[in-house]
């Protein structure tokens, strides 16, 4: 749990900003430690056809999401590059071929099956029922100047929704996001 704890302060502390120890260090992409904090090592190797390796280094992340139930699988909205995620706990890291370009907000992971994602990109909620292969558009506002902000999944009932706009509203979906309804205005 410190390793988990340790990679999302990292993360959320050095994510686009620089370190400095000698040579200058790349921006962005995710720091992990395995030792409490005592080291740090730049966590960006992204592998690609032909066996060669690309790099997230110059990657702004927004957000990083765990897995509930798995702490190896790690999702990370960024600024421009749609959704990193990795699978072996931050070695390396994959984009899907779906939003894997633009501003993602926010990733949410349903509680009870790991292969359910949610994705927020401007006024539009995402949705995928395969562990990310395909996305389908399961909600947009209709002012498309409000901004989806946040999405939470219910812990105890996961087919209860919670989206956070830019305009202060919450709303709520008791069918996994099929149907939406206003809480409450801020």
């Amino acid at each position: 749990m410190k390793k988990i704890f340790l990679l999302a302060t990292a993360a959320f502390i050095l994510a686009g900003c620089s370190l400095t120890a000698g040579p200058k260090a790349a921006d962005g992409g995710i720091w992990k430690s395995t030792d409490t904090g005592k080291t740090w090592t730049h966590s960006v190797a992204v592998p690609v056809i032909g066996g060669k390796t690309a790099s997230i280094a110059n990657t702004d992340v927004r957000r990083i999401t765990f897995d509930p139930q798995d702490h190896n699988t790690i999702y990370l909205s960024t600024e421009k590059n749609g959704i990193v995620y990795s699978y072996d706990g931050g070695n390396t890291w994959r984009s899907f071929k779906e939003l894997n370009t633009g501003k993602v907000r926010a990733v949410a992971v349903d509680t009870k099956n790991k292969c359910t994602l949610y994705a927020l990109m401007d006024n539009k909620l995402f949705k995928s029922m395969d562990c990310g292969r395909f996305w389908k558009n399961a909600y947009y506002h209709q002012n498309t100047e409000t901004v989806l902000t946040d999405i939470k999944v219910d812990w105890y009932n996961n087919s209860i929704l919670y989206l956070v706009t830019s305009a202060g509203e919450i709303l709520k979906s008791a069918s996994a996001g099929e149907t939406w309804f206003s809480v409450k205005d801020v």
